[in-house]
């Protein structure tokens, strides 16, 4: 019996993890999938923190909104000014969400997360309009205050992300 068991559980290890797997990666493929055929999108900025953090050169909202403008033109996506928007059409839009704090001693925590909002009908709502994340990425880490540029650089490396992701749906 013991034998059984020593042959048995991994087995049973793999094909669990392997299920996991599948599931993680058939994610990843809607998630991008629903990138496919976007037209136009515009970009949209916020950052949380603690005032003494949030307005600085390098974490301000409009510092990184025309960086990130900047990458996707380089990239060739169909990004759109969001002032150049028809006011009466709903658009797709990325929403670039830095959240970050001041610790104390120096210690910055932050968060960067991507989300692309799409528009959709809610079925059970009568179709009433809404909009959706149909694609997401984001990661996290902690600088000190004299290392700030690295969170630009964790903004940039999430941008690329769905950059990729976007090109891959579109080819």
């Amino acid at each position: 019996m013991k034998r059984l068991y020593t042959y048995f559980f991994p087995v049973i290890l793999l094909v669990g993890f392997t299920v996991h797997q599948a599931a993680a990666q058939n994610e990843i493929e809607i998630q991008q999938s629903s990138l496919r055929g976007i037209g136009e999108f515009y970009v949209a900025i916020n950052v949380e923190g603690n005032d003494s953090l949030a307005y600085r050169d390098p974490l301000s909202t409009g510092q990184i909104r025309q960086d990130v403008i900047q990458e996707l033109k380089e990239a060739g996506l169909p990004f759109i000014d969001k002032e150049a928007l028809n006011p009466n059409l709903r658009y797709p839009y990325l929403l670039v969400h830095l959240n970050l704090m001041h610790a104390g001693r120096g210690i910055v925590p932050f968060a960067v997360n991507l989300n692309f909002y799409q528009p959709v009908k809610l079925s059970l709502n009568r179709d009433k309009p809404f909009y959706a994340s149909t694609w997401n990425t984001g990661n996290v880490g902690v600088v000190s205050l004299d290392r700030l540029a690295v969170i630009p650089e964790s903004i940039h490396k999430t941008v690329r992300v769905f950059i990729e992701d976007f090109r891959k749906a579109n080819q």
